[in-house]
């Protein structure tokens, strides 16, 4: 391969890497991957970059990128969902000042990459509802700065949740040929979202007094 066919965009790099660009894209800001920028601001990734990448975390590659890849679609399945919901036309999203509707949709996300990894891992996966629920503590603080009610809030809260669980089944998360491992998957699924509502609410109560 000579020298120019070794440079590759985000999207033919994220593709030889078998993820999505939103993925590779995390992975770089982390310092995962090098990569450089052209002078005009677009990402180039090396093949020997991607390849020592490859290397280096060869014995869980194909574990993190399956989980990876599922985490992506799972985020753009909810976001469609929510999309043809018209949540846009909800009276409580048009109290949402800019700044809170941004930090919610990038919030939504990662609730939906923390309950994937919490249902997909046996051990060491409290870490993952920890964080959950610090997400939630904002949702209940926010829900209280709107003025809104504590009925209105495990509503919002309810109009999420189902499309959360949709996308795990419609972007093959539950993909085990057991039976028995699917269950449980969708009972820590079940748990983990009933756990974020429980502390959204002591949060929305606790601001209250």
């Amino acid at each position: 391969m000579t020298e120019k066919f070794s440079w590759f965009s985000i999207s033919s790099a994220a593709k030889y890497l078998g993820i999505h660009f939103t993925t590779l894209r995390r992975w770089s800001d982390e310092g995962l991957i090098e990569y450089v920028r052209t002078p005009g601001g677009k990402r180039k990734y090396h093949k020997s970059a991607l390849d020592e990448f490859i290397n280096q975390h060869k014995t869980k590659t194909k574990e993190s990128m399956e989980l990876a890849t599922l985490q992506e679609a799972a985020i753009l399945k909810t976001r469609e969902t929510m999309q043809n919901a018209k949540i846009s036309e909800q009276d409580w999203y048009n109290k949402l000042s800019t700044e809170q509707r941004t930090g919610m949709r990038g919030t939504g996300n990662r609730l939906v990459a923390l309950m994937l990894q919490y249902s997909a891992r046996e051990d060491n996966n409290e870490v993952f509802l920890q964080q959950a629920k610090q997400i939630s503590k904002q949702y209940g603080e926010i829900c209280h700065s709107m003025g809104l009610s504590i009925t209105e809030c495990i509503q919002i809260f309810l109009l999420f949740r189902q499309p959360m669980l949709n996308s795990m089944h419609e972007t093959g998360s539950l993909q085990s040929s057991n039976d028995r491992v699917n269950q449980r998957i969708f009972e820590k699924m079940n748990l983990f979202l009933d756990e974020f509502l429980v502390t959204m609410v002591d949060e929305y109560n606790n601001t209250s007094t």
